[in-house]
């Protein structure tokens, strides 16, 4: 039964309805925003398309919490007015930067440019008044893995619009024009795409070339594997054929980890030392589904160092210094995983990379401190967990982990905005439960007290909603990643890394919400009992626990060191400390 008699649709529909249907279509059943006059016009069509609106508290947690759903479900929604866009803007920017599909619909009383500014890092901006418009935004959206942002204009919201193009799937992997195209054009586009294929062989054959030369390959599973939902394919392919692969601080958990062929994660700089020795020694690295090569920060050097490297983006491909643009990640991955032959490849045995376990059990009396609580927490979690960290000492301290298979890390891990993890617990909540998975997953948040001092008003919605999440602060008195890296003698007693102490166990009474567990945790066997408590391993309730940690207290291999060392080519003195 086609889609407009399915859910009886009437032969004109307003153009917000179509929107929206098509939206459905896509599996996006929720949207996000706060609530105003502008976008209280939206009511109806939402109503009519059974689609869902979560009203968020502010508009930094709205952005946070679409980005959140759209990792998850694979695209999202929020929807704000002209007066109050700038407000997500961050929100919207580490989107970009981190290759989520999020719809910034835009409800406009009057003319103007803003989305010029926000054309920069958005893949396609219009104001729309036409479905053909609105199918080519969203098509765009779906296969670009990047935000969009789609203007209408308030007195377009109820203009009547045919229905009957919702028969229709816009999910094609071919972008059409948005308007149909002669006949001319069409035998044009076909020849075109006959010389694409041949293109995209050509391409498949040079890689294989260079794979089956190399003696020590190694496959890097990035992020837009995950963007693209090729978890299984990939996981399948690894499984039979035993290359050794890693995964990077942005797919983290992609892939199961049980794997015999799994590395380890790579982190450049902060890798486990048996992970960075197996890629540097490595001549041929085969990078799929590539967000970035090359960065750092205050604490970490990510980068590839062996020459022979191939990567994968999601429109383009490099092979060394060869760039080929215009060649669609679902072009040539799939063809690619489908003629690699495994016996042609040399040295596949995989180096077992040891578990971060501590050297010394500690006793029930010690003091928590971050190497062995992350160690601890990684052998507590269960297959099927899904993780929501907080950048910082939590999310370092996670990606050293072993996780167990078909759980999931969300953490904003290139962009880092402070407050990230709360909005985008209720963008995770809200996107099992749109799948219906809810009860199949635990969804555990890891928050430090500085970041939830940013944003932790969406736990009130998150409440309202009667999710039931396990929530984490860890509490180590400020900003503890800056106060570690600028720990030079003239700051050792500054108080500008100090924040005002919660009474953080109380929050969720703050909300109204009485009936709840909470724990405050401080030494080893404080925790070991929190971890074993039956009471608080039934997942039916909201639990809220306090780790305290020292202040100076941070993971085994953040150290601050120069940001000019290289870590293959400077002295043993400079590099980061293992």
């Amino acid at each position: 039964m086609e889609y407009a008699d399915r859910y009886n649709l009437e032969p004109l529909i307003p153009l917000a309805e179509y929107l929206f249907h098509r939206l459905f279509q896509l599996n996006c059943h929720t949207v996000f925003g706060v609530p105003n006059y502008s976008t209280a016009k939206l009511y109806g069509a939402l109503a009519a398309t059974g689609i869902q609106w979560i009203q968020t508290i502010n508009q930094l947690n709205t952005s946070f919490a679409a980005d959140a759903y759209g990792r998850t479900i694979g695209i999202s929604c929020y929807i704000t007015s002209e007066s109050a866009e700038l407000a997500h803007i961050n929100g919207f920017f580490g989107s970009y930067c981190e290759y989520v599909p999020i719809l910034q619909l835009v409800i406009l009383e009057h003319s103007h440019d803003l989305e010029r500014l926000i054309g920069d890092v958005s893949i396609f901006h219009d104001i729309v008044d036409d479905p053909a418009e609105i199918d080519f935004g969203l098509r765009t959206l779906f296969w670009g893995k990047r935000p969009v942002y789609m203007g209408l204009r308030s007195k377009d919201i109820s203009r009547l619009v045919p229905s009957i193009a919702l028969n229709q799937s816009i999910l094609n992997k071919e972008t059409p024009a948005p308007f149909p195209s002669s006949l001319s054009l069409s035998i044009a586009r076909y020849q075109q795409r006959q010389q694409e294929q041949s293109i995209v062989g050509d391409i498949v054959d040079q890689i294989l070339s260079k794979l089956y030369s190399c003696s020590t390959p190694i496959i890097v599973v990035d992020a837009l594997i995950d963007r693209y939902n090729y978890n299984d394919m990939l996981q399948n392919f690894l499984a039979e054929t035993g290359i050794p692969f890693v995964t990077t601080l942005m797919s983290k958990a992609a892939i199961n980890e049980s794997l015999p062929n799994f590395i380890g994660t790579f982190l450049g700089t902060l890798s486990h030392p048996t992970v960075r020795e197996y890629m540097n020694n490595s001549d041929c690295t085969l990078i799929l589904g590539c967000v970035i090569d090359n960065f750092k920060n205050s604490y970490c050097r990510f980068s590839y160092k062996n020459k022979c490297q191939i990567m994968l983006w999601n429109d383009r491909v490099k092979i060394e210094n060869n760039l080929i643009p215009d060649v669609p990640i679902h072009e040539i991955l799939p063809q690619l995983i489908a003629k690699i032959d495994a016996s042609k490849l040399s040295n596949l045995y995989a180096v077992t990379v040891p578990d971060m376990v501590p050297r010394v059990e500690p006793k029930p009396v010690t003091f928590l401190r971050q190497e062995y609580l992350w160690f601890r927490m990684s052998t507590w979690l269960k297959e099927g967990d899904v993780i929501i960290s907080e950048s910082g000492t939590s999310a370092i301290g996670l990606l050293r982990q072993k996780f167990p298979d078909n759980s999931r890390l969300v953490s904003q891990t290139i962009w880092n905005s402070s407050g990230y993890s709360i909005g985008a617990c209720l963008g995770v909540l809200t996107a099992y439960r749109d799948l219906g998975k809810l009860d199949k997953h635990r969804i555990i948040l890891i928050v430090g007290d500085g970041s939830l001092q940013f944003t932790f008003q969406e736990l009130s919605t998150i409440l309202t909603q009667g999710f039931e999440p396990y929530i984490y602060v860890v509490n180590n008195q400020g900003y503890t990643v800056d106060r570690t890296l600028n720990k030079e003698k003239t700051h050792t007693n500054a108080t500008y890394f100090d924040i005002q102490q919660w009474e953080i166990l109380s929050i969720p009474s703050l909300f109204n919400s009485r009936d709840y567990f909470k724990r405050k945790c401080m030494t080893v066997g404080e925790l070991n009992s929190l971890l074993n408590d039956e009471e608080f391993n039934d997942p039916r309730r909201l639990k809220i626990v306090e780790l305290i940690l020292p202040s100076m207290d941070v993971p085994v291999l953040l150290e601050p060191h120069d940001d000019s060392s290289d870590d293959e080519l400077t002295p043993q003195s400079k590099r980061v400390r293992l």
